[in-house]
């Protein structure tokens, strides 16, 4: 009844485990630092492996385009007491217009996370709040794009393109409390084309909040040519409720 192959197997299941974390920091040029249920020997291990390094760069001389992975290897030339840790090579860089479904998508969440905006495409942008009950607050986001920013796409010939929108909006701490993801569909042939140079084009959305500190960080990117614009804002939400002094706010209209 008690043969052990409890503990056998969740013995076995812990190694596969850590074999994948090694394998795939051994892939990475990373470094895998294992759970020996020994906390110190893993910031001894992670202190070691700074302590005394090299790093280098290259440029490629393939300029193409093209998405491909190009492998890198790097040896010692004689025998040297040292490691090599290094990536086994890396993905080219890829045109627009090659993009599959999956690619696009992540252009646009990595684009969103970045430090310093992408700022290719003009946005402007409008928040507001409404008071909806003594708890929360709708509020509506209005972006424009200027209908010249589509020209690049008109001149290529497009018929169409589509406007992709993602955003997110943090609290006062950098918690994501609500984030929007959509696309608008444009012509750009006959007259709506004609229109555009004269009209922006506008996208509304809204969110239900609590009173606080804000920020939001909006993104739109033209889907015939790449071109990505954000947007950065901070906004306060006031807590009208308590400054009206034991009398019920209506909701704004």
């Amino acid at each position: 009844m008690y043969s052990g192959n409890s503990a056998l197997v969740n013995t076995g299941n812990l190694q596969q485990s850590q074999d994948t974390l090694y394998t795939l920091a051994s892939d990475t040029g990373g470094k895998a630092l294992l759970d020996y249920n020994d906390l110190t020997l893993g910031i001894v291990q992670a202190e070691q492996a700074i302590s005394s390094y090299y790093i280098i760069g290259y440029y490629t001389t393939k300029a193409a385009l093209d998405g491909k992975f190009r492998r890198i290897k790097i040896a010692f030339n004689g025998d040297a007491s040292a490691k090599l840790a290094y990536r086994q090579g890396y993905y080219a860089g890829k045109l627009f217009s090659k993009f599959t479904a999956a690619d696009k998508e992540r252009q646009l969440e990595d684009a969103l996370m970045l430090g310093d905006p992408i700022t290719e495409l003009t946005i402007a942008m409008e928040v507001n709040y409404f008071q909806l009950n003594r708890a929360e607050y709708f509020v509506p986001l209005a972006v424009k794009i200027p209908g010249s920013e589509l020209a690049l796409a008109r001149r290529g010939g497009a018929e169409h393109t589509l406007i992709d929108f993602i955003g997110e909006i943090k609290d006062e701490f950098g918690t994501t409390v609500s984030n929007v993801r959509d696309n608008v569909n444009i012509k750009l042939s006959g007259e709506t084309a004609a229109e555009l140079s004269k009209h922006p084009v506008t996208y509304d959305t809204g969110f239900t909040l609590l009173p606080g500190k804000y920020s939001i960080k909006f993104l739109a990117r033209d889907d015939e040519t790449g071109r990505i614009g954000t947007y950065l804002l901070k906004f306060v939400i006031p807590n009208l409720t308590k400054k009206t002094s034991g009398y019920l706010s209506a909701p704004w209209c």
